[in-house]
């Protein structure tokens, strides 16, 4: 099986000279060339230097949704056999592993990158082969990829310099089209959060945020609202990533009228501000995490994110707030890690979080097994694992605390 947490940076695809396209294989061959040991673009994934490596039809499910940039070898008759083998009587070609490929890609929003060998026109392609294909790839995918301005590769004159340049390039092709299937999804799901927060681990660059802010303000213009938001809230997750809090701050109070009402704009408001540490009423921030819980309580994220603001509201807490704070929304806030963790068991977080409330409420020993539970859970292949490592033990460590300073309160009393 392939190595699920490989990212790969480009993905090769081309018809092989097996099934008698030589010259698109020659040319994947001349751009793994260029690119294939360049740490500017590794690692790069092509079938004929990695195949040994991989059961390639089987493992396809974990390489494309790990891949950055789709580049597209298309020949001539790159789709000619899509569907039908060589005598055309089947109804799709079962050994057809480019045409899986470019299935995944579509679905898994890989921004895509067409190389034209020299030859290469849509206007060649049959129109009874182009109305399959959008049938079966869908009308969007096919026109984004065809409106998306490619590389033509002229055998003999192509510099690695200029391959490399065009493979560098952010696609807003595949930005919007991302932007478009995440506006579908409805941005209170966890299918919508889970989903943005993907794209923006494996896009975020400056010119990706540039093409995102550009969208929002013409989806706005064109009374797209969705779409507006859709790109709103990828550009913020980005900027949250980055830590850049400040533009964050700036994109909120500009854009608040225009969105503050879609039912997400709250939750990201919040993870803003308990990330950040901006002024804020921490009570007024429970409330507004308590409503999203009640209103979205299918989805993990919104529950958690209650339960987790309450937690940074105690810990920052003076004690007479504290002490309100706890009275008042303490049993819901575990019920809300609780269930959290009901609806999505494997995110380590949820157990830090309800250890954390735990402690708050003088369940140590609860908390402790929470917080072992949580470095047990947590996923070693996530490159902010070592991060996520050292918050677990930091409260480890702070719950140990807390509990021996009770102990010694105790004895205190007794004395």
């Amino acid at each position: 099986m392939a190595e699920k947490t490989v990212e790969w940076n480009a993905f090769i695809c081309y018809r092989g000279k097996s099934i008698g396209h030589m010259a698109s294989q020659q040319i994947a061959e001349q751009i793994y060339g260029m690119i294939g040991t360049d740490p500017g673009y590794t690692p790069v994934f092509f079938a004929e230097g990695t195949r040994e490596r991989f059961d390639f039809m089987k493992d396809l499910d974990y390489i494309i949704p790990n891949v950055k940039k789709f580049v597209i070898v298309l020949s001539t008759a790159f789709f000619s056999d899509f569907f039908g083998g060589k005598d055309n009587k089947e109804e799709k070609n079962p050994l057809s592993a480019t045409r899986r490929e470019l299935e995944l890609a579509f679905r898994h929003h890989c921004d895509l990158f067409p190389i034209f060998s020299g030859e290469f026109s849509w206007a060649a392609v049959d129109s009874g082969l182009m109305a399959k294909l959008e049938e079966h790839f869908g009308k969007e995918n096919m026109d984004s990829l065809r409106n998306t301005v490619g590389y033509v590769w002229n055998q003999g004159e192509n510099r690695p310099g200029d391959v490399k340049e065009y493979l560098s390039k952010e696609s807003p092709a595949g930005v919007d089209r991302f932007i478009r299937s995440a506006a579908r999804m409805g941005d209170s799901t966890r299918d919508f959060e889970l989903a943005v927060t993907e794209y923006a681990k494996r896009f975020n660059s400056d010119g990706v945020r540039t093409i995102l802010l550009q969208s929002v303000e013409e989806n706005l213009a064109a009374g797209r609202r969705n779409e507006a938001y859709a790109a709103f809230y990828t550009l913020m997750v980005m900027l949250r990533q980055h830590k850049n809090y400040t533009a964050m701050n700036e994109l909120f109070q500009k854009y608040r009228e225009s969105f503050q009402d879609c039912r997400s704009f709250d939750h990201l408001y919040v993870l803003y501000v308990t990330d950040s540490g901006a002024q804020q009423d921490p009570e007024k921030l429970l409330e507004l995490t308590y409503r999203d819980r009640r209103s979205c309580s299918g989805n993990a994220g919104f529950v958690h994110q209650f339960a987790f603001t309450f937690a940074w509201a105690c810990e920052q807490a003076d004690p007479k707030t504290l002490e309100r704070i706890r009275t008042v929304w303490g049993v819901k806030a575990l019920n809300a890690a609780e269930r959290a963790i009901k609806l999505d068991g494997t995110y380590a977080k949820y157990y830090c979080t309800r250890a954390r409330i735990r402690a708050i409420g003088g369940d140590y020993a609860g908390a402790s097994a929470d917080i072992d539970m949580a470095i047990d859970q947590e996923d070693s292949t996530r490159r902010d694992y070592m991060i996520r490592l050292m918050d677990y033990r930091y409260y480890k460590l702070r719950i140990e605390t807390e509990k021996r300073i009770a102990e010694l309160r105790r004895e205190l009393t007794r004395q």
